[in-house]
């Protein structure tokens, strides 16, 4: 997941992926700007326009922003 630690939604999918015991990682998008780049980079990819934070990847399907919804259909796939 590529996000921000002040970010509210960024931390509610860490928190729905702890409460789940779903590995996850949070790539700060502020501290490296090479973070920026590839998560810029993963949006064109997929075909998406990053406008926000989180950009989350789920088993393959690049999702922006948290909507818990999405994230459970994304792994159920």
């Amino acid at each position: 997941m590529y996000g921000a630690p002040w970010c509210r939604f960024t931390r509610a999918a860490m928190d729905y992926f702890r409460g789940r015991n779903i590995p996850a990682q949070m790539r700060d998008v502020e501290s490296d700007p090479a973070i920026w780049d590839e998560m810029m980079a993963r949006a064109r990819a997929a075909s998406i326009e990053a406008r926000g934070i989180p950009i989350l990847s789920v088993r393959g399907r690049v999702l922006v922003g948290f909507h818990q919804d999405e994230v459970e259909r994304a792994l159920e796939d």
